[in-house]
């Protein structure tokens, strides 16, 4: 139940935030307030800020590969840009996404190798 939780608030919350950055996109296109980008400093990080929502649909389908995804280029822009803490926001479906990888992993585990049987829960053989 857990698990199906953590899923559906990564999955939720990187809609929300992919359509918020698509906005502010699609808006800064129609109604320029800002010249373009002047150094490859500021490319970097708006490719590197574009990876950051790719990689929160990717893994809307591919959990573990798009948390990574998102959460290294999160870093990355963290480490070109250094921006203010309400950024990493965009952090959250991907810990989300990781928890959910972790959990699936986990039980996945437990089911192969018998620790989720009756006889490993009570201890008896």
């Amino acid at each position: 139940m857990v698990e199906r939780t953590l899923l559906w608030t990564a999955r939720i919350a990187a809609v929300l935030l992919a359509c918020f950055y698509l906005m502010f996109v699609i808006a800064e296109f129609l109604f320029p307030h800002s010249g373009p980008p002047t150094s490859v400093r500021e490319w970097a990080g708006l490719a590197v800020l574009a990876l950051v929502f790719v990689g929160m649909l990717v893994a809307l389908r591919w959990q573990l590969f798009g948390a990574v995804l998102s959460l290294a280029s999160l870093a990355a822009f963290c480490v070109i840009i250094k921006p203010l803490a309400p950024v990493l926001i965009a952090g959250i479906p991907g810990v989300l996404f990781l928890a959910h990888s972790y959990l699936k992993s986990r039980e996945g585990r437990n089911s192969t190798t018998g620790a989720g049987s009756a006889e490993a829960r009570t201890g008896q053989e």
